[in-house]
């Protein structure tokens, strides 16, 4: 028999005073007899009972399993997760020992303990923190000093940023986005009133909690306007880039509280657009455009906007003080009309998952995500939380390899950045003032990586640039948009994930399975990059290894290759299973094509339900060099979480089993499609959709592909959408999906499998020009159900629908056709003003290669309508 008080697991709970021995008997008590003799499997086991038990935190338990058994204590606050990490430090949650309280606990990093300006700045943060008490304000509670680490302490939000609300769900309601600025706007007001300029507004420092209210946080870069002394250095430019006013990064204390609602109007544009107001991935040209541009129009990217809202958020940001508000209490003003009684802020839940599925899937086998289990465990600690009402405490400490093989010695409290092994393997060295030096360890064990904080309290997104700096990235801005304009030479193709002799027809150049080293090649830029939040650059040659940095750095993956990039599925597919946003475009003035061989039976990209997939100015051209007899082709991508295609391409030759094939699936999220163009799918996108999901595809088209050089092609194939019932999601909510301004010539328009009128599907269909031999293929969920209008709840309005079947339904096998005509349609399905004329396309231009152009497909008005999309906003823009 194993003695359990020889384990690591047990010595290092003892010495870490956080279980005393009774409560490590109770753990071993708990463990079946069957598994108490495996020494290999013990620490672990332990462990798990203990978080099962409630004797630690999911975090506590990884901290001891890793060989750390002191530093739980600062003070008189005892630690229960990380939940934050920035260049400054780390903000921990923890508890009170006093109060009985949980707080947010944020220890300066120990790069900075010697650093008297860092620590000046902390003390600030405390001292000036302390003079505000207000609602819409992150009250300080204490400051002290302990066995040489600084710490701050703070009110705990349990809620999430305004920042990674709008990085999950995508934009805000403008009524929403109004009530929020507001809050914030009686915060610095309150500020104000106390002599304060806050100097960094921006959505990652606005917490909301779960009951909607705003907190605006973090007033390290706040100065004291009566303060003669200063922390920030003689001609610094300090805040954070996407919000920052023009005169304060020209010179930080030229800033005033005018410059507050600068950086608000900006935050309130974030809101409302979904994108921050001037989104180049370059410092340079975001630092220029806040001194000399103007965004796009608000009501450009969102039409819903009131227009007198999208006046006040163009006044506060206005590029001259004087033009501006005055004083945050005017902007207070300015807003009440815009505030809709009706509209409820909706509870920003710290432990939800940033993307569409819900928590638990109750009628399927479908287990909770791994991030959702580490939420439930990290707010069910015993004697400190309250148990989760939302998710089981199931804990996985995942598998039981041996403990020796994935950490073998203690490490240090400050390791670095969570993404610390990615933008190393990329070749980024991590800057010395933001991530301590990590202790050489052994690869660590996956299962042992800290848990996804409730909340995301902001990463250091702040930039501090002194003056000639400033004063060079001005000139750099400019030459750099002069280089641009010229046009950058062409860059050599770098194909990630690719192996050699992967189809010759691809029409790129394989480089074999030997990667090229990391950095730029041939002397050359390399085609494929990832960008930081900061703008910062680190080259890529591996794909997969871009994505998983990029999302964990809250990135963007950029592609700039002139040239082909020639990809696998199969084998080399990519699946992505983390947390957050992962962000793929084209670079400026390139429209990158990505050659993918769908050879295998795996989708070439896969996104857990837990990724908000975005992808921007891409083309995909899809071919298979070794078809499988019976086995149908995967999807190109397959998506369970949120996923947007903006202005992309996706195509393929129609040939062999990719004739059955399908580009998107989005099973249990939510799917944006805006400005694309898919050519010869079988079905071009297929939703599965879950209650609550909301789908959408404007000023799309979905064409036929050339014929095959092998066989002859009657000249319609494919279907456009097809949206199948999926069970889960939210109680009682719709399932939805828009169809605005699209074209689709093909065999049929629209899918429909499984819906009932208990179970229905609300379908809006305008302006939409359909050329088909079927509008909708009818699947019902039992045999023999005719088409309802019910289960499927159709608003269609100047749509153009010209079908040549005998059928614009087609039935259930064995059914006899039931509509023959739009008057028969009508009956069934609401159309407005319908567009009763035939659709003649031009077929002309085609590409070089003889395809398609949206061009060929476009649609010439009808009277003051237009169905159809518009050619010229289909598709990748360079």
């Amino acid at each position: 028999m194993v003695d359990p008080q020889t384990s690591r697991f047990w010595q290092a709970s003892l010495q870490s005073g956080l279980i005393d021995a009774q409560g490590l008997a109770a753990c071993w008590g708990a463990i079946p007899e069957e598994k108490r003799d495996a020494r290999e499997h013990l620490d672990r086991r332990l462990a798990r009972q203990a978080v099962q038990l409630r004797l630690l935190t999911l975090w506590q338990a990884q901290q001891l399993l890793a060989g750390r058994s002191s530093g739980f204590r600062v003070d008189r606050y005892l630690m229960l997760d990380l939940i934050g990490h920035g260049g400054m430090g780390r903000v921990y949650l923890a508890r009170d020992t006093r109060l009985n309280r949980l707080v947010a606990l944020k220890i300066l990093a120990p790069e900075r303990m010697n650093n008297p300006r860092a620590i000046a700045r902390f003390q600030r943060e405390a001292r000036v923190g302390a003079q505000l008490q207000h609602e819409n304000l992150v009250r300080i509670y204490d400051f002290g000093e302990s066995q040489g680490r600084y710490f701050l302490v703070m009110e705990f939000i349990e809620g999430k940023t305004i920042g990674a609300q709008i990085a999950a769900e995508g934009r805000l309601a403008p009524a929403v986005a109004a009530r929020l600025t507001r809050q914030i706007a009686l915060g610095l007001d309150h500020a104000h009133r106390k002599g304060l300029i806050h100097r960094d507004v921006n959505p990652y420092n606005v917490m909301v909690t779960n009951d909607g209210v705003a907190k605006l946080a973090d007033l390290g870069l706040a100065i004291d306007m009566a303060e003669e002394g200063r922390v920030t250095r003689e001609g610094a430019t300090v805040g954070t880039f996407d919000y920052v006013a023009p005169e304060q990064a020209r010179h930080s204390h030229s800033a005033d509280i005018r410059s507050d609602i600068y950086s608000l109007g900006c935050s309130i544009y974030h809101m409302i657009a979904g994108q921050v107001p001037f989104p180049s991935p370059s410092l340079p040209e975001k630092l220029f455009s806040h001194q000399a541009l103007e965004p796009t129009p608000l009501v450009e990217l969102a039409p819903e906007v009131p227009a007198g809202l999208a006046e006040i958020v163009a006044k506060m940001m206005r590029k001259l003080p004087t033009d501006r508000y005055e004083s945050p209490q005017q902007v207070v003003q300015a807003l009440e009309p815009f505030l809709d009684d009706s509209t409820t802020i909706p509870a920003f839940d710290a432990t939800s998952a940033p993307a569409g599925p819900p928590s638990v899937r109750t009628d399927s086998a479908v287990p909770p995500s791994e991030s959702q289990v580490q939420a439930a465990a990290a707010t069910s600690v015993s004697g400190q939380l309250a148990p989760s009402e939302e998710f089981p405490v199931v804990v996985d400490l995942g598998p039981e390899p041996s403990l020796a093989g994935s950490v073998s010695r203690a490490k240090p409290w400050f390791s670095g950045s969570l993404a610390l092994g990615a933008l190393g393997a990329l070749g980024k060295t991590p800057s010395t003032t933001s991530l301590a030096t990590p202790a050489p360890t052994p690869t660590p064990d996956p299962n042992l990586s800290e848990p996804p904080p409730p909340y995301s309290w902001r990463d250091d997104r702040r930039v501090v640039l002194g003056a000639p700096a400033a004063a060079l990235v001005l000139v750099a801005a400019i030459l750099g948009i002069a280089i641009f304009w010229r046009g950058t030479p062409t860059t050599p193709s770098v194909h990630p994930r690719s192996t050699a002799g992967a189809g010759s027809d691809s029409g790129g150049t394989a480089i074999g399975s030997k990667s090229q080293p990391v950095g730029v090649a041939d002397g050359k830029e390399s085609p494929i990059v990832v960008i930081d939040q900061d703008g910062e650059e680190a080259p890529a040659t591996d794909l997969f290894q871009a994505m998983q940095a990029a999302l964990g750095n809250r990135g963007t993956v950029v592609l700039r290759n002139r040239e082909p990039l020639m990809l696998q599925a199969g084998d080399k597919a990519i699946t992505i299973k983390s947390t957050g946003t992962l962000r793929l475009q084209a670079a400026r003035g390139i429209a990158p094509v990505l050659k993918i061989d769908m050879k295998g039976q795996k989708p070439f990209l896969s996104t857990g339900p837990s990724v908000n997939l975005l992808v921007e100015g891409l083309t995909f051209e899809v071919f298979d060099s070794g078809p499988t007899p019976g086995k149908a082709a995967p999807p190109v991508v397959l998506a369970l979480g949120r996923a947007r295609f903006d202005h992309c391409a996706l195509r393929t030759n129609a040939a062999g089993r990719l004739a059955d094939s399908r580009a998107i699936v989005s099973e249990g999220g939510s799917l944006t499609v805006d400005g694309s163009w898919f050519e010869g799918f079988a079905a071009a996108i297929e939703i599965r959709a879950m209650a609550g999901s909301k789908n959408t595809v404007r000023q799309t088209m979905i064409v036929p592909g050339r014929p095959p050089a092998e066989a002859a092609q009657s000249g319609r194939a494919g279907w456009g959408v097809r949206v199948q019932f999926l069970g889960g999601g939210a109680a009682k909510a719709k399932r939805e999906l828009g169809l605005e301004h699209c074209t689709f010539a093909g065999e049929g328009f629209l899918g429909l499998a499984g819906f009932s009128a208990q179970s229905p599907l609300s379908l809006v269909v305008n302006d939409c020009a359909v050329q088909a031999d079927a509008l909708v293929r009818w699947e019902p969920s039992k045999p023999d159900v005719l088409f309802d209008a019910s289960a499927v709840r159709w608003s269609g309005e100047g749509n153009q629908f010209d079908v040549a079947g005998k059928s614009w339904i087609v039935p259930p096998p064995g059914a006899a056709p039931t509509v023959a005509d739009l008057d028969g349609w009508m009956k069934l399905a609401p159309e407005r003003d319908p567009v009763r004329t035939a659709i003649l396309f031009p077929l002309e231009p085609r590409t070089a290669a003889g395809g398609p152009t949206p061009q060929a497909y476009a649609v010439a008005p009808t009277g003051a309508r237009r169905p159809g999309a518009d050619p010229a906003e289909v598709g990748p823009r360079p």
